[in-house]
């Protein structure tokens, strides 16, 4: 069974918990994904980006090569 690494990214205004129910679930019925929950800056003790340019390029270097992206 292959590994496919699957990141979920919250929106503005709300934070990782709200893909909790959907992580929960995949978990529990695909267990070929490796799910991970990134924040975005601000979010979970990490320093503010005020420029959105920015923090889209350091959350898409944060993704390995293949990864799927779900926000």
């Amino acid at each position: 069974m292959k590994l496919t690494e699957l990141f979920f990214l919250h929106g503005w205004g709300v934070g990782r918990a709200a893909w909790a129910p959907v992580v929960e679930r995949l978990a529990a019925t695909h267990p070929e994904l490796r799910v991970t929950l990134l924040d975005l800056p601000g979010y979970a003790g990490s320093e503010p980006c005020h420029d959105f340019t920015q923090a889209a390029q350091q959350l898409a270097e944060r993704l390995p090569q293949g990864a799927f992206l779900c926000a």
